[in-house]
């Protein structure tokens, strides 16, 4: 059997969509990765530049024309909303047998107005030209359905699970002098960057606290923000995020979309006290006063009043840090490839 996924951005491809393909490759189909850019240094994948504003957009439709034909594929996956839609297009033209829009989330979530509407063309678009859907979670499984009832989650959802470590070590909480809070995201609105200025604004003269965000440098929050603060460092994209959650204590998410949040998942295995926005996606994941705390509104001084808390000790991090290794087992890697190959049998 032959297999392509497809995916805009290498990077994102490497941590979400690499597992998928290695397990193909393992269980003896093969498996090809394209993407939308290329990189000299990694020739374990195919580029076709299907970006809607490349200027060469229709040079570059020919060769991923040409290129599968004479592949011939047998399922497609297109992955990323925003860009699935030019090679869900021609794969439906091309009369491929099987094509799936693999969603990661539903961006018209986080929006107002006329983009809103925009994205929720997208959407339709996407799911109209599929033969079937996959997303990550069980509230964008229905908002998908609501716009066409073919969408699909494998096991508990997320996009390639998450791999879990034979041992857990034990985290020392609390003995620190200085408390790490991370953040893990892009620098976009949407992702809470106007919350997270206001809690740093809130803290900025406090010596117990150390913000670490992670996605972006330095310079480049303050260009969005026109702000520095003394006790934040930005250490711009981090290959292993692991490493940095280890030595954290409390983790923020205070995004106004996700489909089902992987940083949570990590910041739960390395047993960080999760505080996040309560919508669709996040709530799928942390259950309040359970293995989080989700604040309404994405209210900055909740935020706030809940570090402050944690850092005066009035909360159980022991008690929400095991509840949070116990939800991340749902979503073990091993898990979810065997569901995963059961789908594809099923095709």
């Amino acid at each position: 059997m032959k297999i392509i996924h497809i995916h805009p951005s290498l990077v994102m491809a490497s941590k979400f969509i690499a597992p998928l393909i290695d397990y193909e490759r393992y269980i003896g189909y093969q498996s090809q990765l394209i993407v939308f850019k290329s990189d000299k240094t990694n020739q374990s994948h195919l580029c076709f530049d299907l970006r809607v504003n490349n200027l060469n957009l229709l040079i570059e439709i020919f060769k991923f024309i040409v290129f599968l034909r004479k592949y011939q594929p047998d399922i497609i996956f297109c992955h990323n909303s925003t860009q699935a839609t030019i090679p869900l297009l021609f794969s439906k033209l091309l009369k491929i047998k099987t094509i799936i829009y693999f969603n990661h989330g539903v961006p018209y979530l986080g929006y107002r107005g006329v983009l809103k509407k925009i994205l929720y063309v997208i959407e339709f678009l996407n799911c109209s030209l599929s033969h079937k859907t996959i997303t990550v979670s069980p509230d964008m499984k229905k908002y998908l359905d609501n716009i066409k009832p073919n969408t699909y989650m494998i096991h508990h959802g997320s996009a390639c699970g998450i791999v879990l470590p034979k041992n857990s070590s034990e985290k020392k909480l609390h003995k620190r002098k200085t408390f790490v809070v991370t953040f893990v995201g892009r620098l976009k609105l949407r992702k809470g960057i106007k919350q997270l200025t206001e809690i740093l604004d809130f803290f900025e003269k406090n010596r117990m606290i150390k913000f670490i965000f992670c996605g972006f440098s330095n310079d480049e929050f303050y260009k969005f923000t026109k702000r520095r603060f003394e006790n934040l460092e930005c250490l711009g994209f981090i290959d292993n995020v692991n490493d940095i959650l280890a030595e954290s204590d409390v983790f923020l998410l205070p995004s106004n979309h996700e489909g089902l949040p992987y940083s949570i998942l990590e910041a739960m295995l390395n047993k960080n006290f999760i505080i996040a926005n309560n919508i669709p996606g996040i709530n799928n994941i942390v259950k309040n006063n359970y293995n989080g705390i989700l604040i309404n509104n994405n209210d900055p001084k909740k935020y706030i009043s809940t570090i402050n808390n944690f850092i005066n000790n009035k909360i159980d991090h022991h008690k929400y840090s095991n509840n949070s290794l116990n939800t991340v087992q749902k979503y073990d890697r091993n898990k979810f490839l065997k569901e995963y190959h059961k789908f594809i049998l099923n095709l």
